[in-house]
C-alpha cells in the first residue's frame, strides 16, 4: 500500500551514518576479485550462483593481515541492505555463517550437510571493514563439484604449563614396526599421531581444518592401581542463542564441542567464536610415564599402524588417540558427573549461573527398569535427581538417537524397543542398592557401556585390542553435527500475528501483527511493548522489523534504536506530531525457534501454548528476556475476524489499538482493545477496553492499571488494579485495510485527563486482514 511504502522509505531515509560498497558485485567461481575498504565500510552486494552439481563452496578473503574484516554468508535473498546505518546486529541476524576473527584474512567452507545446506541458487557474501586504514582485499568464491578432505592437524610444538612437547622429539633410537616407518622415538609418536588423524579424517569425511594440540604429561601410575593412560578434549564450547548467534547450529540453546561448530560452520575457531586464532580446538594429553625409562605399567605404548604384531603387554597408542581424540570431537556429555563440582545431574551452566543443555546429553534417554518406559534424559520433566540416579542405574543411561540405534554397530540393534537402545556407562553393580553407587568423573556419561558394547571404541575401559574403527560413535556423532549426509533446507516457524505475553510478567505484553508481505527480506511486523514506568504508569514502546529465518529482526530507528519510546507534540501540524525519543535507548528481537529449549521458557510451565518465542529487549540499563506465546488462539476468534492494529490513518498518527475478538458462543463476539494514545504531556500510554457481548457504537469503559509492576527484578502482584479513564466506542463492519479510512469502521475515544478526545474518526487497519 502506498502509505506503508512511504513510511519504509522514510524510514530507511532517516537511519544515520556507514559507507556502503557499491551494491550487486557478481563473483566467479575460483576467480579472485581484487578491491579496497575503508576502515569501517560495509560491502553487502557479492554473490556467486551455484549449480545443482556443486558439492563445496568455499569462500576465501584475504588481505594484508592488518585490519579487522569481518564476512557473512546468506543463501537464497539479499542480506538486507539500508543506504545507511546498516548495523552488525542486522548483518549478523541475516547471515546464515560467519567468520568473525580479529583478522582480514576469513574463510568458510559450505557442504550439502547441516542446517543451512550447499543449495542450487545465490549465495550473498558481506563484509565488514572495521578500524584502522583502507585495506586492498581479495574475495575468492570457488564451487567444487567433488568433496575434499582438509582434517586433523596437530600442532607438537605448542609448550605450557601441562603441555610437555619434548617426548614428541625424542632422538631415541626405534626400529620401523607395523607400517610405521619411524626411527626414533619421537618420530614413531608424530606418526602415530598423525596415522590416527588420518584414520578420523577418512572415517568422518572431514571438510576443515581442525587443530589438535598434542602433549606429554607425567600422570604416574602403578600396577595395582592402574594409571591414566591419555586424555583429550574441545579447547571450548559454545552455543546459539539471541546473545551469540552461531545460526548453523541445528540445536538452539545447547552447548557445542567447538570442533562441532569449526565442523558445521566451515571456519576456523576465531572464525567462528571471534578471539584468538593460534588457539588449538582439541587439546590430547599422554601420560609419558607408561613408556620407558618409568614404564609404570610395565605396558609401553605401541606406536605400530594396524596393531597386527602388538605385543600382549602394551598399550595401543593409535587405539588411545582414537578414543581421546573423538572425545575432542564432542563424544561427551556436560552433565555433571562429579560431586565435587555440584549437585549430580545438573545441566551444564554458563559463567552467569544460567542452565543450558548440551548437544550430546539431548540424545541421551532414561530406560526405567521396571516399567521400561523411556523419557529424555533432558527432558522437561527429568529432574536433577532423576539424572543422578540413571547416571548410576547399570542399564538405565541409553542412546536416544535413531541412527545410532539402528546401526549395524549396535550390537542390541535386533531387539525390541527399548531395549534396542545403546547403552552408556553407567557404573554400579547391578545387584546393588543404586544409592550406594558412585559416578565416575570423566567416564560415567561419555563412554557406551564395555559389558553390552565390549569391542567399541568409546568404551569405558580399554580392553587391549588395536581398534581402527570409530564403531557406534561414528553414527553417535553424526547427531552432533558430523554427518556428511545431504540434508535439505530448514523450514522455520511462522509467528501468529496477535497478542502475546509471557505468563510469569501476566500484565505486560506485545502487539505484533504482519503489515507487509515481502518475499525478499521476510514479511514485515509492527510490535508495540506494552509496559510500566518504573512508578507503575503505563507506556509502550515500538518496533518494526521482518521476520527472517523464524526471528523477528528490527530496523533501527533514527537514534539507531530497534525499540522506540513514541513522543506526541501537539503544537505540530498532522501528520508531523510522532518523533522517535532519543533520550531512551532500546533494542528488541523475537526468536521463535526451538523457544522452548530456552532458559527463558523452561521458568515455568507452559502447556497448552500453540507457540513459543523469545522476547529478547532492553530499555536503557534494563534488559530481559521473556518466554512469550499468543493470548488468543485462532481457533476461537470471531467470525468476521477484527484481530489487528488498527490507526486512523497517516493523518492522524501517534495513536492507535489493538483489537482481537473472540467467539464466546453468545452470537456477538467478545471485544477487548489496547488503545495507545498520547497523554497531556505527549508522553506514550496505554488502556483497556473489554465487552462480553459488542453492539456497534455502544459505549466500553476504558481502564487504565494503577499498580503496574517493573520489567525487571520484581513478582507480578497478585491481582492488577485498574481505574476507569474514559470511554470508547467501536462501530466495526469488516476488517478492511485502506490508504484512507473510508469510515466503514469508526472509533470514538474520550480521555477526559489526558485532553485526548476523537469523535467518531474513521479507522482502518494498518495490519494484515485476519487470514491476508
Amino acid at each position: 500500500m502506498n502509505w506503508l511504502h512511504r513510511a519504509i522509505a522514510l524510514l530507511a531515509a532517516a537511519l544515520g551514518g556507514g559507507t556502503a560498497l557499491a551494491a550487486d558485485i557478481p563473483l566467479s567461481s575460483g576467480q579472485p576479485l581484487a578491491f579496497s575498504m575503508a576502515a569501517n565500510q560495509l560491502a553487502s552486494g557479492f554473490y556467486i550462483d551455484v549449480d545443482s552439481n556443486a558439492q563445496i563452496l568455499k569462500i576465501e578473503l584475504s588481505g594484508q593481515g592488518r585490519n579487522d574484516v569481518d564476512m557473512y554468508v546468506r543463501y537464497g535473498t539479499p542480506f538486507l541492505t539500508l543506504s545507511q546505518n546498516m548495523t552488525l546486529d542486522l548483518l549478523d541476524n541475516y547471515s546464515h555463517y560467519h567468520s568473525i576473527s580479529g583478522e582480514d584474512n576469513e574463510s568458510i567452507i559450505v557442504t550439502r550437510s547441516g542446517l543451512q545446506p550447499l543449495h542450487a541458487g545465490r549465495w550473498y557474501v558481506a563484509l565488514v571493514s572495521y578500524n584502522g586504514a583502507t585495506d586492498n582485499l581479495s574475495l575468492k568464491a570457488t564451487v567444487s563439484n567433488s568433496t575434499s578432505l582438509n582434517g586433523l592437524t596437530f600442532d607438537f610444538n605448542s609448550p605450557d604449563t601441562d603441555c610437555d612437547t619434548a617426548p614428541w622429539n625424542s632422538t631415541a633410537p626405534a626400529t620401523p614396526i607395523d607400517g610405521n616407518p619411524g626411527t626414533t622415538v619421537g618420530e614413531q609418536r608424530r606418526n602415530a599421531l598423525r596415522y590416527t588423524g588420518q584414520l578420523l579424517t577418512e572415517q568422518l569425511n572431514i571438510t576443515v581444518p581442525i587443530v589438535v594440540q598434542a602433549c606429554w604429561d607425567a600422570q604416574g601410575g602403578s600396577p595395582s592401581e592402574g594409571a591414566t593412560i591419555a586424555h583429550a578434549g574441545p579447547s571450548t564450547f559454545a552455543l546459539d542463542s539471541p546473545g551469540f548467534r552461531l545460526p548453523w547450529l541445528p540445536d538452539k540453546y545447547a552447548f557445542y564441542a567447538v570442533t562441532e561448530i569449526v565442523r558445521q560452520g566451515g571456519t576456523r575457531q576465531c572464525g567462528a567464536l571471534g578471539g584468538d586464532c593460534s588457539v588449538a580446538d582439541i587439546v590430547a594429553t599422554f601420560n609419558t610415564d607408561l613408556d620407558p625409562p618409568r614404564n609404570v605399567l610395565n605396558r609401553p605404548f605401541y606406536y605400530g599402524y594396524s596393531g597386527v604384531s602388538k605385543p600382549l603387554r602394551s598399550i595401543d597408542f593409535v587405539s588411545v588417540a582414537m578414543h581421546e581424540i573423538t572425545h575432542g570431537l564432542g563424544f561427551l556429555g556436560l552433565v555433571n558427573v562429579d560431586a565435587s563440582s555440584g549437585v549430580i545431574g545438573e545441566r551444564p551452566t554458563t559463567t552467569s549461573g544460567t542452565a543450558y543443555d548440551d548437544v550430546f546429553s539431548r540424545r541421551v534417554a532414561i530406560v526405567d527398569r521396571t516399567t521400561r518406559a523411556v523419557k529424555p534424559f533432558l527432558g522437561p520433566t527429568t529432574s536433577d535427581g532423576d539424572r543422578a540416579k540413571a547416571l548410576v542405574s547399570v542399564d538405565g543411561l541409553r542412546w536416544g538417537d535413531a541412527e545410532a540405534v539402528n546401526s549395524s554397530a549396535n550390537v542390541l540393534a535386533a531387539l525390541a524397543p527399548p531395549d534396542n537402545l545403546p547403552h552408556l556407562y553407567a557404573p554400579c553393580d547391578a545387584g546393588s542398592d543404586v544409592g550406594n553407587c558412585a559416578t565416575q568423573p570423566g567416564s560415567t556419561l561419555s563412554h557406551t557401556d564395555d559389558t553390552t558394547h565390549p569391542d567399541d571404541l568409546m568404551n569405558a575401559f580399554d580392553n587391549g585390542k588395536p581398534l581402527r574403527s570409530l564403531g557406534l560413535a561414528r553414527p553417535m556423532l553424526n547427531a552432533l553435527g558430523w554427518s556428511g549426509s545431504e540434508t535439505v533446507l530448514p523450514t522455520y516457524p511462522q509467528p501468529i500475528p496477535s497478542n502475546w505475553y509471557d505468563r510469569t510478567r501476566n500484565g505486560h505484553g506485545i502487539d505484533f501483527q504482519k503489515i507487509a508481505t515481502d518475499t525478499v527480506y521476510g514479511d514485515l511486523y509492527y510490535v508495540v511493548f506494552y509496559t510500566y514506568t518504573t512508578a507503575g504508569a503505563p507506556e509502550y514502546f515500538t518496533a518494526l522489523g521482518h521476520i527472517t529465518d523464524g526471528r523477528f529482526v528490527a530496523l533501527p530507528d533514527a537514534n539507531g534504536n530497534t525499540l522506540s519510546r513514541v513522543l506526541y507534540d501537539r503544537t505540530k501540524p498532522a501528520g508531523q506530531r510522532i518523533s522517535a525519543d532519543a533520550s531512551v535507548s532500546g533494542s528488541f528481537g523475537i526468536d521463535f525457534n526451538q523457544a522452548e529449549y530456552s532458559p527463558a521458557c523452561r521458568s515455568a510451565g507452559r502447556a497448552g501454548a500453540s507457540l513459543l518465542g523469545v522476547m529478547n529487549w532492553s530499555i536503557g540499563a534494563e534488559k530481559g528476556s521473556w518466554c512469550i506465546e499468543p493470548s488468543v488462539p485462532i481457533s476461537i476468534r470471531s467470525t468476521p475476524d477484527f484481530a489487528g492494529h488498527w490507526f486512523a490513518g497517516g493523518g492522524d498518527g501517534g495513536w492507535g489499538m489493538e483489537i482481537f475478538s473472540i467467539a464466546d458462543g453468545s452470537g456477538a463476539p467478545t471485544i477487548v482493545a489496547e488503545l495507545y494514545y498520547p497523554d497531556a504531556q505527549g508522553n506514550p500510554r496505554w488502556a483497556t477496553a473489554s465487552t462480553a457481548d459488542y453492539a456497534a457504537g455502544a459505549t466500553i469503559d476504558l481502564n487504565e492499571i494503577s499498580n503496574g509492576y517493573c520489567r525487571v527484578g520484581c513478582a507480578a502482584p497478585t491481582q492488577l488494579s485498574v481505574n476507569r479513564i474514559g470511554t470508547l466506542k467501536l462501530t466495526l463492519s469488516q476488517p478492511t485495510r485502506e490508504n484512507t479510512p473510508s469510515g466503514a469502521n469508526r472509533a470514538d475515544v474520550q480521555i477526559p485527563a489526558a485532553g485526548f478526545s476523537r469523535s467518531n474518526v474513521p479507522i482502518t487497519l494498518i495490519s494484515t486482514p485476519p487470514g491476508g
